[in-house]
């Protein structure tokens, strides 16, 4: 069973990674993070964003699912996933996650 945080020191790798441009380490540290404790939402929406910024828009909408999934009251998730659904040109949902976000934090935007 993993320990309390020993998933951090690969997300913190996998945001210097993506900070530095390094996308495709990035991923990998991220996802070794996630299986150390994949119940961690941070770490679901760090990845979708690397994974949005490479056009991977299936398996970003998957991972800030997943993050919505674990925090649901944290509004920058439904915002995040609302930008990938625009981009994809799923309007109806995309307006959902922001009004989602709204409720949550009027002053999101």
């Amino acid at each position: 069973e993993a320990q309390p945080n020993e998933y951090k020191p690969y997300q913190l790798l996998g945001d210097a990674l993506a900070k530095q441009g390094q996308r495709e380490e990035a991923i990998v540290a991220y996802r070794h993070a996630i299986e150390i404790d994949p119940d961690y939402p941070y770490i679901h929406n760090n990845l979708a964003d690397i994974l949005r910024y490479q056009g991977k828009w299936e398996e970003a909408i998957s991972s800030y699912r997943r993050a919505i999934e674990l925090k649901p009251d944290f509004s920058w998730f439904h915002y995040n996933l609302g930008e990938v659904l625009t981009k994809k040109g799923q309007i109806d949902e995309a307006s959902a996650c922001y009004r989602r976000a709204l409720e949550l934090e009027p002053k999101i935007f």
